[in-house]
């Protein structure tokens, strides 16, 4: 396939939005048929970003691909690396590079976009979209859609939250542009996680391994040498997928995450591919790429989850006993794989002061949850679907309660909030629909709205004689007493 290139360099001028100066982003599109389709796409996210309130775009195409030319043969390969693509987009002053392909994939079209953090080469959001593209106006709402996603993607993502480096690498033969997809597909489901971050390392990786193995000769690599390259890349993680086509027919896909520590396989991933639909083939590198982020989450023997130090809280799971120990913050931990079935018992020992948001959702079969005197909040959906724990204490350090983080805990009979306490978020305890009494102590000063909507077995509600609204508690108004 013809590869074009059109770059759009973003930001070279200063804005100011609320006294904040626009974070500037550099656009790289590369694949369509035709130059002019690659215009539409960049135009696309050009515009998104320059609506915007918090990023800027100018274009210096002019400039970039002159510097490519030095250094790189993308007229023969087509591909940069990500890494290269984040110092030249450092070399130009831009905060990240978007990087865009538009590429014809089983009888369909296929566009991906993922944006660069130039600092750390890492891949900091995505977005993508298929279509049988028949018109000029089909291209330019596909491109307008997946521009606004993109720009909303970023808008949303957290920052400050240290996530562990996954480096992911495609091989095998790609004459149908199935790599493509489904590394498009891994990449964004580790960009959309809470603990991990993507580092594509496809280019790079291949480079290294001819150099080092008969690679271009066999296409096989020793998941040793995997985690070596790993280890020199800075990642915690790699992600080897392979294409494979079968004697038999149709292609066979497989991922692996290696451990660059020990050079284990933590978890694995694979599907048959025997259509040749290009919708088939996204619902099948989607699976792939959910249920390896899932199998990621597994504890294995201990897993880091501490902030901003992710060794200083350790979670170990043994024999369906769940426990945080450590000293610090939780970070915020929304997937514990295969293991979140198994989890009976949460003891989560002294020296922890936050609970995550996030922390243990989902863990449906969760009966018991120590907390103690260290913690001094609950996060935002913390509990929430813990649909079989019944009781829990919660500790005197304790000051807020986040949203929804007792959600849909329809088990739960009693809890008691200590006088520590004074707020508890909205929807905290919505949904608990076995819960028959509640105190509010003096100390609280406000709960959230609905903080327990939902709770249909409530009979009694005790709260200070104090302006905390009524609200929160929807249709048991007539039940609220007041001390």
């Amino acid at each position: 396939m013809k590869k074009l290139f059109v770059f759009l360099l973003a930001a070279m001028f200063s804005g100011s939005v609320w006294g904040q100066s626009k974070e500037r982003i550099a656009i790289y599109v590369t694949g369509g048929k035709e130059e002019g389709d690659n215009d539409v796409l960049s135009g696309m996210l050009t515009e998104a970003i320059t609506k915007s309130t918090d990023y800027v775009a100018v274009e210096r195409t002019a400039d970039f691909l002159q510097q490519l030319r030095k250094e790189q043969n993308y007229q023969r390969s087509g591909n940069v690396d990500d890494n290269d693509i984040a110092r030249l987009g450092k070399q130009s002053g831009a905060k990240y590079v978007c990087v865009a392909e538009l590429m014809p994939v089983q009888g369909g079209d296929f566009i991906t976009t993922r944006l660069i953090d130039v600092e750390k080469a890492s891949v900091m959001a995505t977005a993508d979209g298929a279509d049988k593209i028949s018109s000029l106006d089909m291209l330019v709402k596909m491109s307008e859609t997946i521009a606004k996603q993109l720009i909303t993607s970023i808008s949303s993502r957290k920052t400050g939250i240290p996530k562990q480096r996954v480096a992911v690498y495609v091989s095998g033969n790609d004459v149908d542009g199935i790599n493509k997809v489904l590394g498009a597909k891994l990449v964004s489901a580790l960009t959309g996680s809470s603990e991990y971050v993507a580092m594509e390392r496809t280019d790079a990786f291949l480079k290294q391994l001819s150099n080092e193995t008969d690679y271009q000769q066999s296409g096989n690599v020793e998941d040793t040498q995997i985690a070596r390259l790993g280890k020199q890349f800075g990642v915690k993680y790699v992600c080897a997928a392979k294409i494979s086509s079968s004697s038999y027919g149709g292609k066979f896909l497989k991922a692996s995450l290696i451990d660059v520590e020990t050079a284990e396989v933590n978890s694995t991933a694979n599907a048959s591919l025997t259509s040749t639909d290009l919708n088939s083939l996204i619902d099948v590198a989607q699976k792939i790429a959910t249920q390896l982020l899932k199998n990621i989450g597994g504890l294995g023997t201990k897993r880091a989850i501490g902030y901003p130090n992710p060794n200083d809280v350790i979670a170990k799971f043994v024999d369906g006993t769940l426990t945080i120990s450590g000293k610090g913050a939780m970070n915020d931990v929304s997937n514990w794989g295969d293991d979140e079935s198994k989890i009976k018992k949460i003891i989560i020992q002294e020296g922890v002061t936050t609970i995550g948001d996030f922390a243990f959702y989902g863990c449906n079969n969760v009966n018991t949850i120590v907390i103690p005197n260290s913690v001094t909040s609950i996060g935002n959906r913390a509990f929430q679907n813990c649909s079989r724990l019944s009781s829990i204490v919660i500790p005197n350090s304790l000051a807020s309660i986040g949203e929804a983080s007792f959600i849909g805990c329809e088990s739960l009979k009693t809890i008691t909030i200590p006088n520590s306490v004074t707020s508890i978020g909205a929807y905290a305890f919505c949904g608990c629909k076995a819960l028959t009494s509640i105190t509010i102590p003096y100390s609280v000063t406000d709960i959230g709205e609905g903080a327990f909507v939902g709770c249909t077995s409530l009979e009694s509600i005790t709260i200070p004689n104090k302006s905390i609204k009524e609200s929160a508690f929807y249709r048991y108004r007539g039940k609220v007493k007041r001390l």
